[in-house]
């Protein structure tokens, strides 16, 4: 699995945030953060999970272990592991409380809005990515970045990823996968070595 997270945009629409989400597990996230009310994601996945069989699936098993065929086995193995893919998403805890990721030895902060940051967030990430903003935008500001996707009604979601050569990229797509910008942020930090 790559070094890459995805973030949605607070969403007015479940079907369309579920939608969202399903493109960015797919695109090899190792999380999907969704930036709005975490009560929102929390009905979308509890839904997803229920149309995937995840209630049924330790009796459906058992009968398959008995009666089951290699196809049918196959099939109940392949929805599980759509299942699991689900434990990926994730939802912000409610304000002020914020999100850390890490990429490598880099801080991401994740918040629903950087209204609520004091200096002392700011000072020790090294991006942060807000949801509320009423579009997708990187600002760079000293050493650090501010990134968002903007609401997923603006058509788009982000990601944060490493690249081969160690580079933070922030990139924005359409949920169909059309690529909107791509931007490279930092590179591999310089380490001082000491010989003595």
């Amino acid at each position: 699995m790559s070094n890459r997270i995805g973030f949605v945009g607070p969403a007015d629409d479940l079907v369309a945030l579920r939608s969202a989400l399903e493109y960015l597990l797919l695109s090899d996230v190792i999380n999907a953060i969704y930036l709005g009310d975490a009560n929102d994601v929390e009905q979308v996945v509890s839904a997803w999970a229920e149309d995937l069989g995840a209630e049924a699936f330790l009796s459906r098993a058992a009968e398959l272990a008995l009666t089951g065929n290699a196809n049918e086995i196959q099939d109940l193995l392949v929805a599980d592991q759509a299942v699991q893919q689900l434990s990926r998403v994730r939802g912000l805890p409610p304000p002020p409380s914020r999100a850390i990721e890490m990429m490598e030895d880099r801080i991401v902060l994740v918040v629903h809005s950087k209204d609520e940051l004091d200096e002392e967030d700011i000072a020790n990430a090294n991006v942060i990515v807000s949801g509320a903003e009423p579009e997708a935008f990187l600002r760079r500001f000293g050493p650090r970045y501010f990134f968002s996707p903007g609401p997923l009604a603006a058509g788009h979601v982000g990601f944060l990823e490493r690249d081969d050569d160690g580079v933070i990229v922030a990139s924005v797509f359409t949920p169909g996968g059309e690529e909107v910008w791509r931007e490279a942020l930092m590179g591999r930090r310089n380490r001082i070595s000491v010989s003595g």
